[in-house]
């Protein structure tokens, strides 16, 4: 041929028709198989130079029928069927990123019902339209997140944004300090209609400080900003572990015939239990031979369920204050022991140092904020929900109970 391209193979009427061989220099790719009056037609393969090698059916020179596409240089591979060169039909698609699509095709694009399995392990099995994830599916990802129910234009239908407390907004949560005064707090996934997305496994964070104003010039150790114009001083977590194995004393604390019997039975999460007798207060404490009752945090990790991850037996204990600000409240009630004696006079504007302002902390109170954030990783559908807090109080101990508490409380080492 006068382009360079040449053909090898049987003739009939003067026409390429049967087996043969071409070679196309123009479009660098050569055909081995069927022909027909100068066509592909029938079975073949056909290979352009580093790109790619089809095998299969062809039609009037195009992929037509059933036949395996590999293209070398975007490191693709699609076995099945073809309608005039475009993916028609059933077919298995294996991407560059070593993601695998399986299911329904129209015109090259994935519509019907498939299977896509992602590189990292994630899955998606349901309906597919215009190349995306539409109608009903199941997602799951492989750090345990699910979702079933309708998705539209690759996402679900009406899709989790942001995170909430399960606490009215207008309350401050009340928390206090020490292992019997445990509790529970509950963070929704809801979208922007403020219904609860119910969906499986999302990773949630909780984290606990003091809350400070962020605009304060005074930084502490540790303070950390935060997208809600505050920043807070991290809180240790606690959090008990009702899986763990122990014994435990119970021994004679006082006798107050006015005061009921009550212990912490440990067994029930440290929840405090009264009997008749009123004659004596116990306390059940942990023998000096066991380790690990609880685990101990800056962060506490839950992962929700149904749309709501739930944290329990969460609790505070031997709160450490930052040294300045123990300080300043030693200084103050130094002040005040020393003035009891002089005659008292009206109060004018505010007087508490701008360290106790910005952090509102007295001396058995203090302002702390609860903080929920989306830790899935990687982010579920390529988007982490909004972060949310919710302010508390938190009620520490008096120094006495603090320093009996400190002597005689349940160890929380954690076993290694």
């Amino acid at each position: 041929m006068k382009d360079g391209s040449f053909y090898e193979g049987e003739f009939r009427d003067g026409e390429m028709t049967g087996k043969g061989y071409k070679y196309d220099k123009t479009r660098e790719t050569e055909y081995t198989g069927d022909f027909l009056e100068g066509h592909y037609q029938g079975k073949g393969v056909l290979r352009c130079r580093n790109k790619y090698v089809y095998e299969g059916d062809f039609d009037n020179n195009m992929k037509h029928g059933y036949g395996e596409l590999n293209e070398f240089k975007m490191n693709q591979n699609f076995k099945g069927q073809w309608y005039l060169n475009k993916r028609h039909g059933q077919g298995s698609q294996k991407y560059s990123d070593g993601s695998v699509y399986t299911g329904d095709w129209i015109r090259d694009k994935r519509q019907g019902h498939g299977d896509l399995e992602y590189s990292n392990g994630n899955v998606y099995d349901g309906q597919w339209r215009n190349d995306l994830m539409n109608g009903h599916g199941f997602y799951k990802s492989v750090d345990g997140y699910s979702y079933e129910g309708i998705f539209e234009n690759g996402l679900p239908v009406k899709f989790a944004t942001q995170l909430v407390f399960d606490f009215p907004e207008e309350k401050k949560f009340e928390i206090y300090e020490g292992f019997s005064s445990q509790f529970k707090i509950g963070v929704k996934s809801l979208n922007e209609e403020n219904e609860i997305f119910k969906e499986e496994n999302r990773t949630i964070q909780l984290t606990f400080g003091f809350k400070a104003d962020i605009t304060d010039t005074n930084k502490y150790e540790n303070e950390i900003g935060t997208e809600f114009g505050f920043s807070y001083v991290p809180i240790q977590l606690f959090v008990f572990n009702e899986s763990a194995k122990f014994k435990f004393d119970s021994y004679l604390v006082e006798e107050n015939e006015n005061l009921n019997d009550t212990f912490i039975d440990v067994k029930n999460g440290g929840q405090t239990n009264q009997t008749d007798n009123k004659s004596e207060t116990k306390v059940a404490v942990q023998s000096e031979d066991i380790v690990s009752l609880s685990s101990k945090t800056f962060e506490q990790i839950a992962k929700n369920q149904n749309g709501e991850a739930l944290f329990n037996n969460i609790y505070v204990d031997n709160v450490q204050l930052p040294k300045k600000i123990e300080e300043i409240i030693e200084t103050k009630k130094m002040t005040r022991k020393s003035s009891s004696n002089l005659p008292k006079v009206p109060s004018v504007g505010n007087k508490l140092s701008p360290d106790l302002t910005k952090f509102h902390i007295n001396e058995n109170s203090m302002n702390c904020v609860l903080i929920a954030e989306d830790l899935s990783n990687p982010p579920i559908f390529g988007k982490r929900l909004k972060s949310t807090y919710l302010d508390c109080i938190l009620y520490v101990k008096q120094n006495e109970a603090r320093k009996s508490s400190s002597r005689n409380s349940i160890s929380i080492e954690t076993k290694t």
